[in-house]
């Protein structure tokens, strides 16, 4: 294995754990970094949007599916708290 290939090795493994602040946007068929969390539909949930969908939110654009990660973790959000049960 050559030192280039020691290196692109090392970098794949710690993109693939990269993990960002926000966490990734809870929108469903996106892959973007969330830059925001409990502001757009939040009628609905406290979910985590990255800069397109917190834009869609605020230009007044119906809420899209969201994963199906996503709406069982709020589905597991405490109705009177609003805290996450462990």
């Amino acid at each position: 294995m050559t030192d280039l290939q020691k290196i692109q090795d090392q970098l794949e493994k710690a993109m693939s754990e990269y993990e960002p602040y926000f966490g990734w946007c809870d929108v469903d068929g996106c892959e973007n970094e969330g830059c925001s969390g409990g502001n757009a539909w939040r009628d609905t949930g406290y979910w985590t949007v990255c800069y397109k969908h917190s834009a869609d939110h605020r230009n007044g654009l119906e809420q899209p599916k969201m994963k199906q990660t996503s709406v069982d973790r709020e589905n597991k959000r405490d109705k009177n708290t609003g805290y996450l049960s462990q």
